[in-house]
């Protein structure tokens, strides 16, 4: 799948950009209108991985580098960054919430699903 000229991702690196952009965008959503500031820097880092994970390769050619980037270990950040926030949310919140706290629940288990894959195939 080519996004741009300059941007290729298989189906499973799309899957993962597109669910990890998903949460940041209900992260910053809900931190912007429920005044919480932690959600929205929690989104915002979301977003600049996504970010990162499809500009990476690119950065990397701009830059010069042969072998500097690597999706895959972006990719292994997101399992702790995702597990932590799943954690931490039910620490403080416990299993009642909204139904949009649920949809984002379910994008991150997402998200911890398709990564896993992702590494599982890659190393």
């Amino acid at each position: 799948m080519e996004l741009t000229s300059n941007v290729k991702v298989t189906r499973l690196e799309a899957a993962l950009t597109i669910l990890v952009a998903a949460t940041g965008i209900i992260h910053i959503g809900v931190g912007l209108t429920a005044e919480y500031q932690m959600l929205t820097l929690a989104g915002a880092g979301f977003i600049g991985g996504a970010g990162l994970f499809l500009a990476g390769p690119r950065l990397d050619d701009a830059a010069g580098l042969e072998q500097g980037f690597n999706r895959a270990a972006l990719s292994g950040l997101v399992l702790p960054y995702t597990g932590y926030q799943f954690v931490a949310y039910y620490t403080l919140y416990g299993f009642t919430g909204s139904p949009v706290a649920a949809a984002d629940k379910l994008v991150q288990t997402g998200i911890l699903a398709v990564s896993s894959l992702y590494l599982y195939r890659k190393l």
